[in-house]
């Protein structure tokens, strides 16, 4: 276990991450943890909705994905701004709602591949011509920091399961499923 550790500090401290700022990589990490679907593509849309997470929206309203305050889903905003965006409590608040809103469509679809997402998120999410392919662009000169952080994040939970393991067979018992 010590050996496993200690090969994830080397490994994390030799990274070479150059693009993306401790914010962005921070937020790719908590959409990793958050389970969303096409993790990248939702970071790539943070990214590119708040300006490298500099906008107004972003910084005074916590609002990561430019989301219009809704009318009929349930909703994770605190309020509604005067020009009809939402307002969050904070970026994870931001965060929990869009995967509310990305779980309502991907459900009624039964699931999405990348590209039908991408089509979707053309045709109903955004109305500006070429979104998708600001983010793939977006994504490609991200992609070597993005893979080291999905990896790094792949370990330590491969880690935490092993733990876990561990903890269970020294005891004699069975996990309870938790």
């Amino acid at each position: 276990m010590k050996k496993l550790l200690i090969l994830l500090i080397l490994f994390s401290s030799t990274l070479s991450l150059k693009a993306m700022t401790d914010d962005e990589m921070e937020l790719y990490e908590s959409i990793l943890c958050m389970n969303f679907d096409h993790p990248e593509i939702v970071w790539a849309q943070a990214i590119l909705e708040t300006g490298h997470l500099k906008s107004k929206l972003y910084v005074e309203h916590n609002n990561l994905f430019g989301m219009r305050f809704p009318k009929k889903r349930f909703t994770f905003a605190i309020e509604r701004t005067k020009n009809g965006y939402s307002s969050y409590s904070s970026r994870d608040s931001s965060l929990t709602d869009y995967l509310v809103w990305q779980n309502l469509v991907i459900k009624k679809r039964n699931h999405m591949t990348s590209t039908s997402y991408y089509k979707y998120l053309d045709r109903v999410y955004c109305d500006t011509r070429g979104y998708s392919k600001q983010l793939k662009k977006l994504l490609r000169k991200n992609k070597g920091d993005l893979d080291a952080i999905k990896r790094m994040y792949d370990a330590y939970n491969n880690y935490l399961e092993t733990s876990k393991l561990i903890f269970y067979q020294q005891r004699n018992c069975e996990p309870l499923g938790i």
